[in-house]
């Protein structure tokens, strides 16, 4: 995978994490990562190739307000990943 580390945290389950980007080398699908502060993927959402930017998140279960976080820490907002210099490496 390639990783970019946004300059942002977010917020979720009462902890912060960094925000991370990656493509996977396999099949160049994108995602968000947030790491913990030991480096450890906590949680991941994927982000849809067909519609470049648009986020499927599973916001239930242990992710329950994942979305809420991330449209909070202005990640995301109405269902895109929002434009970033450090994300258009990526595209």
């Amino acid at each position: 995978m390639d990783f970019i580390k946004l300059d942002q945290t977010v917020q979720f389950l009462d902890e912060k994490f960094s925000v991370n980007l990656c493509r996977y080398v396999d099949n160049n699908n994108f995602a968000i990562l947030l790491k913990n502060e030991n480096g450890e993927v906590m949680a991941t959402t994927n982000v849809t190739p067909l519609i470049m930017g648009f986020v499927t998140i599973k916001n239930y279960s242990e992710n329950a307000g994942i979305e809420q976080s991330l449209i909070n820490a202005n990640i995301i907002t109405n269902g895109f990943l929002r434009e970033s210099p450090k994300a258009r490496g990526l595209y």
